[in-house]
């Protein structure tokens, strides 16, 4: 054989096993790896990078709720994975949901308190009667708390069956249902917006199904236990939606729900916690009894669940329902990231491109809110004033008013002309809610330029 024929195999022999390497290695990413801490911290870096890229137009105080949130529910979901990893007596976690939600009572009425709200927020209003408060709280109170102690439980206990950044993926979902709930209360929902909330479906399925094929083949456990264990998500995912609406019905007007509250986000939280710590304190007695638990854990655990519940509100307010889940569920890139570092979960190639698909939506959806918002705007500009002559302006200083003030100038009642206030256009998310209008600002700067020109002549 010549030696060029030689070099020639060894070439070929070269490129063959290159080829070969190559496609191990892409088979090794599709199957799963289990990332390195440094890598996990460096893409948890990237992660937040892009939060305060996406979320930019809401200031630096915007970026840091969004932020804190996703840093709150990602210490949660990984701190109470570990208590149960290390034999947890508790299975399913009811305890420290009680505990969580008995600190964030305390909290929220602490913060209430310090602020110089009223004494007993809203129920010790002493013009209504005890009835009429019992059955105000049971109408829309209670139902916040009882899905939101299903959400815990659901989710809490889906941790014993499958692992935390699995079960975070599956609640990719959240904003999609929390959109479809919004909408059939009233709220608006563009075009654009839409189209950002659809791919989060098709990512969830392909992350689910790469999640099973990790969970089939790694073997640790049997497949319907995992099947089982998503089953638990999709309720908890469920419960989270309709327990979003429900707490953005209290903050912000519907048009299914004209009656709205107004409350201020502490004031929910102070409102619902009480509800949720019996509950959860009641199926501790039943369920699982007097038993000791780790102090350490449970204790942070405590205090990242006091600020969850805390900004989760202000999130809601600032956002809206939908967009509020959106965000928070951000955080699902991140616990994905560290629980295959820290965990020793693995992470595949269907998790990556899923959650690239999921921050594309975000990334459609908040440019679909900036130009609902803009063109909000521009539709709410004050016009000025058909002109006035000044010969008129002074026949008419003879009268005590230039014209009669109006009873109400927005829907909501909240702009009369003694206390002229500026109404202006809602900015949360792609929602526009029927309450908020600009009619209102208009008349009273028309009202007030007349004024300013009496007063001059």
């Amino acid at each position: 054989m010549s030696d060029c024929s030689v070099g020639v195999q060894q070439k070929t022999g070269l490129l063959t096993s290159h080829n070969q390497g190559g496609f191990a290695s892409f088979q090794l990413l599709s199957e799963g790896v289990i990332l390195p801490h440094w890598v996990a911290l460096v893409f948890t870096g990237s992660i937040f990078a892009g939060i305060a890229y996406a979320y930019r137009s809401h200031g630096l105080s915007g970026v840091a709720v969004v932020s804190t949130q996703v840093m709150a529910i990602m210490a949660v979901q990984l701190s109470t994975k570990l208590v149960l990893q290390t034999g947890f007596v508790y299975p399913t976690c009811i305890a420290a949901a009680s505990l969580h939600f008995l600190c964030v009572w305390l909290a929220s009425w602490a913060v209430e308190r310090r602020s110089g709200a009223k004494d007993g927020l809203l129920l010790m209003d002493l013009k209504s009667s005890g009835y009429d408060n019992a059955e105000w709280y049971v109408k829309r109170i209670l139902p916040i708390a009882v899905l939101q102690t299903l959400n815990v439980v659901l989710n809490t206990c889906s941790l014993l069956y499958i692992g935390a950044g699995f079960n975070a993926i599956i609640g990719i979902l959240c904003p999609v249902l929390t959109a479809l709930v919004s909408a059939t209360l009233g709220a608006r929902i563009t075009s654009l917006a839409w189209a950002g909330m659809v791919t989060w479906p098709k990512s969830d399925a392909v992350i689910s199904i790469e999640g099973l094929k990790n969970i089939s083949k790694g073997g640790s456990e049997p497949l319907s236990l995992a099947v089982f264990g998503m089953s638990l998500g999709v309720g908890a995912l469920f419960a989270r939606s309709v327990r979003s609406v429900l707490m953005d019905c209290q903050m912000n007007e519907y048009a299914a729900d004209k009656a709205c509250p107004r409350l201020k986000p502490t004031q929910v939280v102070a409102l619902a916690s009480p509800a949720v710590f019996v509950l959860g304190f009641a199926l501790t007695l039943i369920l699982e009894g007097w038993k000791p638990y780790m102090e350490l854990l449970l204790a942070f655990s405590t205090a990242c669940a006091v600020y969850l519940s805390l900004m989760g509100m202000v999130l809601i307010k600032m956002l809206g329902a939908a967009a509020a889940q959106i965000a928070g569920k951000l955080n699902i890139l991140v616990t994905v990231a560290l629980s295959s570092a820290f965990l020793h979960e693995r992470l595949s190639l269907g998790f990556i491109v899923g959650a690239a698909a999921v921050l594309a939506g975000a990334a459609i959806f908040e440019h679909a809110k900036a130009r609902t918002a803009l063109c909000h705007g521009k539709g709410n500009l004050v016009r000025p004033p058909l002109p006035i002559t000044v010969a008129a302006l002074r026949a008419s200083r003879g009268s005590r008013r230039l014209c009669a003030p109006p009873t109400a100038v927005s829907d909501s009642g909240r702009d009369v002309l003694g206390s002229v206030r500026f109404n202006p256009p809602s900015i949360s998310d792609s929602f526009t809610h029927p309450g908020h209008s600009g009619a209102g600002a208009g008349l009273g700067c028309t009202m007030l330029m007349a004024r300013a020109i009496l007063a001059h002549c």
